[in-house]
């Protein structure tokens, strides 16, 4: 879903008790190990505020700014979390190995 920041903080509040904007929520439906195929992940939240800053950017850096919140957030409903320095490399791996799969099917 795309939302706005006023929408997102509310969310990130009420689920994360954290008072702020952010750029994108995820919602986990089930716990990493009992995932099976054809299972519903969850949520994705995106804020379009996030995503359209700065104002005057291209469509081109609107798209990959994107593409890459939607891959972070669907990592995030797989289980993936960047808590400590170790777990950041391992998703920020993941996330470039997919973004680079996605871009290539795009162009």
């Amino acid at each position: 879903m795309l939302s706005n920041n006023k929408n997102i903080r509310k969310l990130n509040k009420q689920f994360r008790n954290k008072d702020k904007a952010t750029d994108i929520l995820s919602f986990p439906f089930q716990k990493k190990d009992k995932l099976k195929n054809n299972s519903y992940l969850g949520d994705i939240i995106i804020s379009y505020n996030f995503m359209a800053k700065p104002k005057n950017q291209k469509i081109s850096l609107f798209k990959e700014k994107l593409i890459k919140s939607f891959i972070h957030g669907f990592l995030h409903l797989l289980g993936f979390d960047h808590i400590n320095i170790k777990e950041y490399r391992k998703m920020l791996k993941e996330e470039e190995k997919i973004y680079q799969s996605v871009i290539k099917k795009i162009n």
